[in-house]
């Protein structure tokens, strides 16, 4: 029943942070271009596929900004 967790918040910010910029890029540049991106960045292919292919599934960041207290209130 643990391992179901594996799905919460992440802890690896700056990661999180790369995908969310390779998930944008994909609207700016196109699709190519945020993968390439992405690749570089060290992200995990799988995550890659799943972001690009499915970019409203992206669980929630471990980062707390303003917008996710807003949200959240």
């Amino acid at each position: 029943m643990e391992e179901s967790q594996n799905f919460g918040r992440r802890h690896d910010v700056k990661m999180a942070a790369k995908v969310q910029c390779g998930k944008s890029l994909k609207f700016i540049a196109g699709i190519d271009e945020a993968r390439r991106y992405l690749v570089n960045c060290g992200a995990p292919l799988d995550v890659i596929e799943r972001v690009l292919a499915y970019p409203n599934s992206r669980r929630p960041s471990g980062a707390v900004n303003d917008a996710d207290r807003r949200n959240s209130a």
